[in-house]
């Protein structure tokens, strides 16, 4: 079931734009606004009728032509925006695709997930590629609306094999404070909130990065295993080593695939494999079975239900106590 998540809160904070930016933005947006009421009136009956792609959704019976409509893949950086927003929550509308244990690489967009991209003003994608996000835009709208993790200063220089960059610190700042600048684009009335959510967002995420520096400092050096390259980037931060051999689904991994993971531990002399902690029970300990390997469960999407790891902050805490315990 394809995820599609909306939620009417999200923050953005922004500096001073050109004004020749600004027009741009809204020549766009007045196609949009226009095109929202419509195609948000197809969505609802989609979903009333056959409820494909709508699972964990909320849609608004009525668009506000009013806020901002934000999508990102992946709920992590959903929450990103969400923070940045601020006291200015009220002004976007937020949408997200994938959490809660759904890898965006593999998700294939259902015909509502498309035209709801069709009308966002503004795309985060997750880093992989994701030529959905671009494919009804030209170069001009391409600048103006997306927005990816690879596209940052510190995304652009690393190489095309890299794995969640959202899980990314230094990335995750710059990804705030561009949105910060696109919002206040959009909505240049609420410079200031978008401001002071983003700057009190990157004082969080900077008291949480020196955190793991300091508590993952004596594991230094220690390895392990994926089944995909996921974990790299946030690793190689702490001068940790994903070793990732395989490139495969955990619940299609075939017997080849266990022969050639096991090997590869027995030659780096590695016993822990890190899965998604969003697995089922049972898939896990198939995979414990069949590996023989310890398991390092760290999350990589977070979930929105209330009781979940629903900030991105409470999802990469999680991930530094899973990695202190699990690379002792």
């Amino acid at each position: 079931m394809d995820f599609i998540q909306t939620d009417s809160h999200s923050r953005w904070h922004g500096r001073p734009a050109h004004a020749s930016f600004c027009q741009k933005v809204w020549a766009g947006r007045r196609c949009h606004l226009i095109a929202r009421t419509f195609i948000a009136s197809i969505l609802i009956a989609g979903c009333a009728s056959s409820l494909i792609g709508c699972e964990r959704r909320t849609v608004e019976s009525t668009p506000d032509s009013t806020k901002i409509h934000v999508l990102s893949t992946v709920y992590p950086l959903a929450d990103v925006v969400r923070q940045v927003a601020g006291e200015a929550a009220e002004k976007v509308a937020l949408d997200w695709f994938c959490e809660n244990g759904r890898d965006p690489r593999d998700l294939h967009l259902s015909d509502p997930q498309k035209k709801i991209a069709g009308i966002a003003d503004l795309i985060l994608t997750s880093g992989f590629p994701e030529n959905w996000a671009g494919e009804a835009m030209d170069s001009r709208q391409q600048a103006l609306r997306l927005l990816s993790p690879d596209s940052t200063p510190s995304g652009r220089v690393l190489p095309d094999s890299h794995g969640a960059l959202w899980l990314n610190p230094q990335i995750v700042k710059e990804m705030a404070d561009t949105v910060r600048e696109r919002l206040t684009v959009l909505d240049s009335r609420h410079e200031s909130q978008y401001r002071k959510g983003s700057e009190a967002f990157i004082r969080e995420v900077e008291a949480l990065d020196e955190e793991f520096r300091d508590r993952l400092a004596p594991l230094k050096g220690r390895q392990f295993l994926s089944l995909r390259p996921t974990w790299g980037d946030l690793a190689e931060r702490y001068d940790l080593e994903e070793i990732a051999p395989l490139d495969t689904d955990p619940h299609r991994i075939t017997d080849d695939e266990i022969r050639k993971l096991k090997e590869t531990a027995r030659q780096e002399g590695i016993e822990v494999l890190a899965i998604d902690a969003a697995l089922l029970p049972g898939v896990q300990r198939e995979l414990q079975t069949r590996t023989g390997l310890r398991l390092l469960p760290l999350d990589l999407l977070g979930s929105s239900a209330p009781d979940g790891r629903s900030t991105w902050i409470r999802m990469m805490r999680y991930n530094l106590g899973q990695l202190e315990k699990g690379l002792r």
